[in-house]
C-alpha cells in the first residue's frame, strides 16, 4: 500500500464503533488522508489512527534532531496542509489501545488464549501456579510455590518463592520478595506502587 500509492507516510487506521475517544483521519476514496483531527463529540468518521506508521525516509530527516517533536500534532498535519502524500492503510483487526492498566492486562489475556505464555529462557519451579493469561518474559525466574494469576512479567524479574500476585505488572528486573501478597501492583526493581483498574 505505501509503495503502490508512492506515500511520504502511511498511517495504520482502524475502524472503532465509537470515536470519540481518540482523534479519527478522515480519508478520501482513495485512502488519502484529509485530515488528522483531535478527538471531538460528534467525530466525522470512525476511523482512528492506530498508531502504526510508514514513513519515507526523507520525511524522518526533515524531523528535526533534539527536539521533542509529536508527529500526530506537528508532522502529519503540517504533510496534509503542504498537500504531501500521505495515506491510510485500513484494517479491520484486532486492535486495542492499551492506554490504561485495565487495557493492557486484557490485551495481554487476548494474546495469551490460555492460562500462561513464558518465554523459553524463563526459569519456573515446577511447583508455581500460573493462570488467568499470566505472561512471563526473557530470563525471568518464578520460584517454588509462587502463585500468579493475570500477571505480566518483565524480562529478568524474579518472584520469590511462595509470593502470592494478582493483576501485577512487574518492570524488567523488577523483584518480588518471598511470600508477599500483591493484587493490582506495578513493581519496578524493589519498589511497587498500587495500579488503578478503571
Amino acid at each position: 500500500s505505501h509503495q503502490k500509492n508512492s506515500a511520504d507516510v502511511t498511517l495504520h487506521l482502524i475502524q472503532v464503533e465509537d470515536a470519540r475517544a481518540f482523534g479519527c483521519v478522515p480519508t478520501d476514496e482513495n485512502d488519502r488522508v484529509i485530515e488528522f483531527l483531535e478527538k471531538m463529540e460528534h467525530p466525522v468518521t470512525n476511523w482512528i489512527n492506530a498508531g502504526c506508521y510508514v514513513f519515507n525516509r526523507g520525511v524522518i530527516d526533515a524531523i528535526p534532531l533534539g527536539i521533542v517533536t509529536s508527529v500526530e500534532r506537528e508532522t502529519f498535519p503540517g504533510l496534509i496542509q503542504a498537500e504531501r502524500r500521505v495515506f491510510g492503510y485500513k484494517e479491520n483487526a484486532y486492535w486495542l489501545d492499551i492506554g490504561t492498566p485495565s487495557a493492557l492486562f486484557k490485551a495481554s489475556r487476548d494474546r495469551i488464549k490460555g492460562d500462561f505464555v513464558a518465554s523459553p529462557t524463563a526459569r519456573i519451579d515446577a511447583t508455581a501456579t500460573l493462570t488467568g493469561g499470566t505472561s512471563i518474559g526473557e530470563k525471568a525466574t518464578i520460584q517454588a510455590g509462587a502463585i500468579l494469576d493475570n500477571c505480566i512479567v518483565s524480562e529478568g524479574a524474579v518472584v520469590a518463592e511462595g509470593a502470592q500476585l494478582s493483576r501485577c505488572f512487574l518492570a524488567p528486573g523488577a523483584i518480588v520478595d518471598s511470600d508477599l501478597t500483591l493484587r493490582d501492583h506495578y513493581v519496578s526493581g524493589d519498589k511497587s506502587a498500587s495500579i488503578t483498574f478503571l
